[in-house]
């Protein structure tokens, strides 16, 4: 099985009105790791402002939390039903509340660790328990992803089984990056699995925008 790495070189990220941010610190992710709680599915977003939108640049993230955002035609990459197994969608509003039809915010059902060899630092959110991996360079998974999954998400990138996606299409996408990540045997960064060393949520994880 091969797989491919997709993430964004878009200039400009979206973020929350002031408001919201405030809101979604604890709510949505951890206030230390800022990592969205694993129980919340699909997350409806308000974007500060639209110029971070840009049809010709169809996938942009969100930068707290980490989240992709994408437009309907890098969706159109994905196999519409393993697109409906694997991933959550959320909506996309502006600031006045009117709602990007073609935008959504993507979260996988399936998430997962992109590794690599230089710089790694590896500690787990003294908060949530979950681990918090940083590397900058020569990308590797491991272990192997589940074969039945066609899509995850690391933060704000894709990770997606190569016989899955349109990768012609993909590479013609402005400010989209895809290459081949492999899968290793053993780890190259020192480290065995990765899992949470005892994963603590808050009483009631759930997110809706505020009204």
């Amino acid at each position: 099985m091969s797989y491919l790495i997709i993430h964004t070189l878009a200039d400009d990220s979206c973020d929350f009105p002031y408001d919201i941010e405030k809101d979604a610190r604890g709510k949505l992710y951890c206030e230390k790791c800022y990592k969205i709680w694993e129980e919340i599915e699909s997350v409806d977003v308000v974007v500060r402002d639209l110029d971070c939108l840009n049809p010709r640049v169809p996938f942009t993230f969100f930068t707290l939390p980490g989240l992709p955002i994408v437009h309907t035609s890098f969706l159109d990459c994905f196999q519409p039903d393993l697109l409906k197994r694997d991933l959550y969608l959320g909506r996309v509003y502006s600031a006045k509340r009117v709602l990007q039809a073609d935008w959504f915010t993507v979260r996988a059902r399936h998430r997962l660790i992109v590794r690599g060899t230089e710089n790694v630092s590896l500690r787990w959110c003294e908060a949530c328990g979950r681990p918090v991996y940083d590397t900058i360079a020569g990308c590797f998974l491991y272990p192997e992803p589940a074969g039945d999954v066609a899509y995850f998400t690391d933060e704000t990138r894709f990770i997606a089984r190569s016989d899955c996606v349109d990768i012609r299409r993909l590479r013609k996408m402005r400010r989209v990056a895809v290459q081949e990540i492999p899968v290793v045997d053993a780890p190259l960064d020192g480290y065995g699995v990765i899992e949470p060393k005892s994963y603590r949520s808050p009483p009631n994880p759930r997110w809706e925008l505020p009204a």
